[in-house]
């Protein structure tokens, strides 16, 4: 990707991770708020890149399995 490119899409995943941070704020879930607003943070970082990798796919998976132990009623 080019440059601009890469770092509008980084934008657009942080800004969705904000909306899920405030929504799971809002309905108590605080674990999912948590761990969404630390990875707004580390793709909003001026040093994210290769280093931070393993730490953004930790975060990652850690999301994915409190999303998806959510019970939808």
């Amino acid at each position: 990707l080019k440059q601009s490119a890469k770092n509008t899409e980084i934008i657009e995943l942080s800004t969705s991770f904000h909306t899920i941070k405030g929504g799971a704020g809002f309905f108590g879930l605080q674990e999912l708020a948590e761990i969404s607003g630390r990875l707004e943070s580390l793709l909003l970082s001026p040093t994210f890149d290769a280093e931070t990798a393993p730490e953004f796919q930790r975060l990652i998976e850690e999301f994915r399995s409190l999303a998806g132990s959510i019970n939808y009623k």
